[in-house]
């Protein structure tokens, strides 16, 4: 290259990130800031008021923001979304008062081709890969198969809002996937992504998120929010603009950048956030991934509950903001949720315990236990409106020593497939060709009525072929899904194929963590 070229490049690359820090000194643009008092990050758990990390919050006269767009009504705000709530709140009574929540949007743009993994239930969505999970809250689609199926290969490339927690190395847990226009409009929408900044070439104004490139040479018209260090790799960001096009070969053309600001609250602010391990193996002091960026905790004397700290956990952390550390009182490891059942309601719940019991397991809820209606459309469902009968899914993970599933969603549907439960979570106990167990209930092998699938999710059949083909591949701790099964109670109890129509189905489920 001309060195006096090389030389201009350079001097050009520098003079734009300066413009971008002066022209945002003054505060303002379409980005969301910070707040005063209390803090928390995580996703809505439910209403009657809005429900975060385990606090009630009045809104009456809170400024609630939906991409960028200020002042939105409750009513927008859906189970499952993650937002920032900025206000008061008491960890006595555990209530509080929103005077701002921001709904924190991971990335809304094109299906990428092929952009579905029903095997895997992953979603490539504007070059970011999203994993979803049982919990995962779909709205305007029933799920993966549906939204695969709009796509159809790659003739469309249906628009995606994700939200979330990322964690490290990009990948996005998602807690609400919706499902905007059947086909993007590249020509007429922007794209909004957030992630980490990789691949940084200053001479060529361009970075990565995930596999997007993003091309920022529109100086006049990206602004960063002050202070700025510059963009870098490895920094936090959120850009808006144009895409070339759809598909995952587009180049994103920023019309707004932000560099994130890591903070989670003020001096001495009450904090409660949700977010994954990045580094460090104890909870007296790690590094979780925090809305924008990563955030120093210091756990020594907090309570630790639900596990142990170590990278690509899921933890959620209550505390208050010391300088740039956040100090916790409360540290508790959120194990995935592998365990999904699917039945009717048995007895009254006990809403003061928080527990009810379907297959005859207790399922125990808490603050931060979502929870949803799609049978009656109930927006402030919650225990209470749970009587015995109605039809629940119920995602969490299985407590061995108490026999208890805690619950991380909590869901009214309208009907069980075929009358007949759905049993989900990781097998144990295997006795080869006979049974093994889900949360301590067996399930028994069936020959005549039962279909096997393999890892790969491919049909094994029925038979003792099939039966043996299975079995073969099933280890303890494989998440196996079993449909249609007939549950009978006792000491233990199971689930085995019984007779006539409909088939029992036994398959593999990949559950991210």
């Amino acid at each position: 290259m001309d060195i006096r070229n090389r030389k201009g490049r350079l001097l050009a690359a520098i003079a734009l990130l300066f413009s971008i820090a002066f022209t945002s000194c003054g505060g303002g643009g379409d980005f969301a800031g910070g707040g005063t008092g209390g803090t928390g990050v995580g996703p809505v758990t439910g209403f009657g008021s809005v429900k975060v990390n385990g606090v009630r919050y009045t809104t009456t006269g809170a400024n609630i923001l939906i991409g960028g767009v200020e002042n939105r009504p409750e009513s927008e705000l859906k189970v499952g979304m993650r937002v920032r709530v900025d206000g008061d709140f008491s960890a006595v009574d555990n209530t509080g008062t929103a005077g701002r929540i921001e709904v924190i949007r991971e990335v809304r743009g094109p299906l990428d081709d092929n952009g579905v993994d029903n095997v895997l239930n992953r979603l490539r969505v504007a070059g970011q890969t999203v994993l979803v999970d049982p919990a995962t809250v779909f709205d305007n689609v029933a799920g993966l198969t549906a939204l695969q199926s709009l796509q159809a290969g790659t003739l469309r490339h249906p628009e995606v809002e994700v939200h979330g927690a990322a964690d490290d190395v990009g990948f996005i847990h998602a807690t609400y996937v919706r499902k905007g226009a059947d086909d993007f409009p590249v020509a007429s929408d922007d794209v909004e992504v957030r992630g980490k900044v990789s691949g940084l070439d200053p001479f060529a104004f361009r970075f990565l998120i995930g596999s997007l490139p993003v091309s920022y040479s529109g100086a006049g018209l990206v602004k960063v929010n002050w202070p700025l260090t510059g963009i870098a790799n490895g920094a936090y960001v959120e850009a808006k603009g144009r895409i070339t096009a759809a598909g995952g070969s587009g180049t994103l053309s920023a019309s707004r950048i932000e560099v994130l600001d890591n903070a989670v609250g003020g001096n001495n602010d009450p904090v409660r956030v949700e977010g994954y391990v990045v580094s460090g193996a104890s909870k007296d002091s790690f590094v979780l991934l925090g809305p924008g960026g990563r955030v120093t905790v210091n756990g020594v004397g907090a309570t630790l509950s639900g596990g142990t700290v170590a990278p690509g956990v899921k933890v959620q952390v209550e505390g208050a903001v010391s300088g740039a550390i956040l100090r916790a009182s409360v540290v508790r490891v959120r194990p995935a949720g592998k365990v999904r059942i699917e039945a009717g309601v048995s007895g009254a719940p006990n809403v003061a315990a928080g527990t009810f019991t379907v297959l005859g397991k207790q399922i125990r809820t808490d603050g931060y236990t979502r929870f949803k209606d799609t049978s009656g459309g109930l927006r402030t469902f919650g225990l209470a409106d749970l009587p015995s009968g109605d039809n629940v899914m119920v995602v969490g993970s299985y407590d061995a020593s108490d026999d208890v599933v805690n619950a991380i969603l909590v869901e009214r549907i309208p009907s069980l497939d075929n009358d007949r439960p759905l049993l989900q979570g990781p097998a144990a106990g295997e006795i080869p060709d006979v049974s093994f167990t889900i949360v301590g209930i067996r399930v028994d092998a069936g020959f005549t009525n039962t279909e096997y699938f393999a890892k790969d999710g491919t049909s094994l059949g029925s038979g003792p072929t099939a039966v043996a083909a299975f079995f073969t591949e099933l280890v303890d701790g494989d998440v196996v899904m079993v449909k249609r099964g007939v549950f009978s109670p006792g000491t233990p109890s199971t689930i085995d194929e019984g007779v006539g129509t409909p088939r029992m189905e036994i398959g593999f489920e990949q559950v991210n963590d």
